[in-house]
């Protein structure tokens, strides 16, 4: 088997959203609501879809309009961080191999974050965002969008583990991000130590 294509998940896996975007929203809850959020509040609900994500997060109590522009208001002074070896792994990969990116943050969140640290984003065959399915992770059905652009290069299959295998697609997680190494041990899901150890699977699969 070759490998002709790699769709990254953004979040907690090229950049460091989790340390950055946490610092984000407790400032915006303290400054504008005058309460402390805690990273438990937070992990609660990471992950899902960002209009639903700070409707729970905030339980309903404030207008989502609100809520948001509040939090693009203060945004600029919580800029995302990518994990030291990302830049040059999407780089060395997209010379050689179709490269995408599955995200459940909105599209310009995810473009302006990877114009902003330096990512070649044009050169990526396709940038998922939360507004291009209706179903999240671990919906397989979530990798429908980005599945039919690689369909559309004759590129076919052989975020989130579940939603991966179920779509036909291997998986690679980074353990102690978001996720102990004990999780992706009982679901039998291969693991990287780093991003960039994903550049040592290539001889394997040409």
């Amino acid at each position: 088997m070759k490998i002709k294509a790699v769709i990254f998940d953004l979040d907690d896996t090229l950049l460091q959203t989790r340390k950055t975007k946490y610092a984000a929203l407790k400032h915006e809850a303290k400054l504008f609501y005058n309460f402390s959020l805690t990273d438990d509040d937070i992990t609660k609900h990471w992950g899902k879809p960002f209009e639903t994500f700070m409707r729970d997060l905030f339980q309903n109590r404030y207008p989502y309009e609100d809520l948001r522009t509040h939090y693009f208001s203060i945004r600029h002074l919580f800029p995302n961080k990518a994990y030291p070896d990302a830049l040059t792994t999407v780089q060395t990969l997209l010379a050689h191999l179709h490269v995408g990116i599955l995200s459940s943050a909105a599209k310009h969140l995810v473009i302006n974050d990877l114009k902003d640290l330096g990512f070649d984003y044009r050169q990526l065959f396709y940038v998922q965002g939360s507004e291009d399915t209706t179903v999240h992770k671990p919906h397989p059905g979530v990798f429908a969008p980005i599945l039919l652009k690689l369909k559309q290069r004759s590129v076919a299959p052989s975020s989130d583990y579940l939603a991966a295998r179920h779509a036909g697609l291997e998986f690679y997680g980074i353990p102690e991000r978001t996720t102990p190494v004990e999780v992706f041990d009982q679901a039998g899901a291969k693991t990287l130590a780093t991003i960039s150890d994903l550049l040592t699977l290539l001889p394997k699969y040409e």
